[in-house]
């Protein structure tokens, strides 16, 4: 599928040609003929690949036998059932790679013919923006997990991140739960929450039900990774957002907490919200 600007909101897989042909006045092709050896698609600043060419196994076999007839080996028959899994790699931008698994024909030459149907299909599709000469920036969305052979991607996400448009958000997982919490504290006088497992248990008990479950939700993500996630989901959602470092009285560790919308007295609000600690600036 081809348009002139990249598609925003929900790109769902189900979609016909002709709900496509009214998304960002997108011009939807099929893999095939009009997809090959033209540059009517020079000009566009993006393509989105939904899924790809995926002919039958038997397809396949009969092809394999056509153009290797002067082997002497014969070509395995794949049995019944999808094709088996095998390791692959996606080539990295910056030149690392990222091991990944494909479904593969089992007999070398069977899977030489499906590459060239799927693999080969797709890169020629995308080939359409000629990305070696562009006139301007472009954009290539895969909607699908296949690796390319020798095509760096950029970005890997799942298909769940670019439905909520988190495609660049590092952590999406913990974004859609912590903002559904912060969401929860809208209408409230005063809205904050302190980070520490028994602080978001207390302040935001609709989503972290209790400690161990907060506990569980910050394994893996520091205090410092909170922080900035709850900054990125402030400033998704147009709230202000101040970082405080709450003391107790008493001394020992400080706990780091968060006043959303604090209407320029984030201090003073802390006060409110947790009177027997001692609110200061992070």
């Amino acid at each position: 599928m081809f348009g002139d600007a990249c598609a925003t909101g929900r790109i769902l897989p189900f979609l016909s040609c002709r709900h496509l042909s009214h998304l960002c006045d997108a011009q939807p092709r099929w893999f095939g003929p009009r997809t090959q050896g033209v540059n009517d698609y020079e000009a566009f600043a993006a393509i989105v690949v939904i899924g790809r060419l995926q002919p039958g196994v038997s397809d396949v076999e009969t092809s394999a036998r056509a153009v290797f007839s002067d082997d002497e080996c014969p070509i395995a028959v794949h049995g019944s059932g999808p094709l088996p899994a095998a390791d692959a790699q996606v080539l990295l931008a910056g030149g690392a790679v990222c091991d990944v698994v494909m479904r593969a024909h089992p007999e070398p030459r069977g899977q030489a013919i499906l590459g060239q149907w799927r693999e080969c299909g797709t890169l020629q599709a995308i080939a359409r923006l000629r990305l070696l000469s562009p006139n301007r920036s472009k954009r290539v969305v895969i909607l699908s997990s296949l690796p390319l052979p020798e095509f760096p991607v950029t970005r890997l996400a799942p298909f769940a991140a670019i439905e909520r448009d988190l495609e660049q958000e590092p952590d999406w997982h913990g974004f859609v739960r912590m903002e559904q919490a912060l969401r929860a504290t809208v209408g409230r006088p005063i809205r904050g929450a302190r980070l520490s497992a028994a602080g978001m248990s207390a302040d935001l008990p609709l989503h972290f039900e209790t400690e161990d479950a907060a506990r569980r939700f910050r394994r893996g993500r520091p205090t410092s990774h909170l922080v900035a996630l709850c900054e990125r989901i402030a400033a998704a959602n147009g709230w202000t957002m101040t970082p405080l470092l709450l003391r107790r009285p008493a001394g020992g560790k400080e706990v780091a907490a968060i006043i959303l919308d604090d209407a320029g007295a984030p201090i003073e609000m802390a006060r409110t919200l947790w009177p027997d600690l001692t609110p200061a600036l992070a």
